[in-house]
Formats: structure tokens, C-alpha cells, sequence
């Protein structure tokens, strides 16, 4: 993704750069986004619902580092 923004944007002019803000900041989610759950159990825990993460709502957000 890095490398096709790159091309992308390899001849913008000076002027034009000024208009672009970078950012140090990293995103990092909590929660699985691919709507699968995930299960963590003891054997003799078979089906237990106290070992399954509960789903998330779309938005839920991650924090901001």
C-alpha cells in the first residue's frame, strides 16, 4: 500500500506538499474486524459461553498511539 501511494504521488509538485499533513501516530485495534470470535478454553470447557469474546459494534475504535 506504501509503495502504490508512493508512485502515486511521486511528481506532486512542492506547493502542493504543503497541503499534506504527516502524522506519527499509529492505529491499533482491540477487537478482531474480520466478524470472527475468538474462543479461548480449557479442555473440559467444551461449549462454555464464559470462554467465548463477545462481538463488538462497527466503531468500537482501537487506541491512538
Amino acid at each position: 500500500a506504501r509503495l502504490n501511494w508512493a508512485r502515486t504521488h511521486l511528481r506532486i509538485q512542492d506547493e502542493q506538499w504543503q497541503h499534506v499533513v504527516f502524522s506519527d501516530k499509529a492505529r491499533f485495534e482491540l477487537h478482531m474486524q474480520d466478524g470472527s470470535n475468538r474462543v479461548r478454553r480449557l479442555r473440559y470447557e467444551l461449549f462454555s459461553e464464559t470462554c467465548v469474546q463477545p462481538r463488538v459494534q462497527f466503531g468500537s475504535g482501537g487506541p491512538t498511539i
